[in-house]
């Protein structure tokens, strides 16, 4: 397990038959996307489509399985605490809210990288901010308590990141 720091952004680069499988599920007609009104708690004005694998220590979707078995195929972790993955568009508020995805050091995430996108992920580390650019097929895992934020799609039309939160 590769952990993001200041120094260098460890990136976790996925098996190419798992990731067209990731983007194909992400990209069916059938797959279904929920609105969400805003895209943290604090943030207001600003939308994205959400749809949550796992919450609440239960599966909210069908697709958990596979989802799972993708993450277990480059990642150790206790147990997953919550699962989603974000659909943002090209639109006028182009940075989302800072924030931390879960508050002490028992937590990491991943993000990963479904579609080929621009808009990136900036973390403020001390007095630093280190932007990373998306690369499809590939995920960061940095400590949930790490304050970071997105950068919506300029060029591309859409950015669909997986999130995870995972108990280590």
């Amino acid at each position: 397990m590769s952990l993001f720091n200041e120094k260098k952004q460890n990136r976790i680069v996925f098996d190419k038959a798992l990731v067209k499988d990731m983007l194909d599920l992400h990209l069916d007609s059938y797959f279904p996307w929920y609105y969400a009104s805003k895209t943290t708690e604090t943030e207001k004005d600003n939308y994205q489509f959400v749809h949550t694998f796992y919450k609440f220590d239960k599966p909210t979707s069908n697709h958990f399985s596979f989802i799972k078995k993708f993450i277990d195929s480059k990642v150790k972790y206790k147990k997953i605490v919550y699962l989603k993955s974000n659909f943002t568009t090209r639109k006028n508020i182009s940075k989302l809210a800072f924030h931390q995805d879960a508050p002490d050091d028992r937590y990491v995430s991943l993000l990963y990288y479904v579609n080929e996108s621009d808009g990136e992920t900036i973390f403020k580390i001390k007095d630093k901010t280190i932007k990373t650019k998306p690369i499809k097929g590939t995920g960061l895992l940095f400590k949930s308590n790490l304050i970071h934020s997105a950068i919506s799609p300029e060029k591309y039309d859409s950015r669909i990141v997986m999130s995870c939160i995972m108990e280590v």
